[in-house]
């Protein structure tokens, strides 16, 4: 069965989850704008796909877990790294998700 959800994103710059995928299963994340529109390489082709179990798993696309700055941000005075109005789409199958959090990897 695969499973669908979606959440607001607030502050930070990656993604990290908690899962556990049984044989098969696996997890993926999409990041979205608030048209509903795929933000570039953080779409789900993108999202490299997690097929394990870890509290402290830490989402990458292409290899890169950096959520880029959107571009209407002054990047030296906003401390967040993605402001409010994205949205994060997990899909799963034979997996469960039991909680994220968007962290600040970087210093502002």
């Amino acid at each position: 069965m695969t499973g669908l959800g979606s959440t607001e994103l607030t502050s930070g710059d990656r993604l990290v989850v908690n899962a556990a995928c049984r044989p098969g299963g696996y997890l993926k994340v999409e990041v979205h704008a608030a048209a509903d529109r795929t933000l570039p390489v953080l779409g789900l082709d993108d999202s490299d796909t997690f097929t394990c179990d870890s509290v402290n798993y830490t989402v990458t696309w292409r290899g890169d877990a950096n959520m880029p700055l959107p571009q209407n941000a002054d990047s030296g005075t906003v401390c967040t790294r993605f402001i409010s109005h994205h949205w994060l789409r997990f899909v799963l199958r034979n997996a469960e998700s039991y909680s994220f959090t968007i962290q600040q990897a970087r210093a502002c």
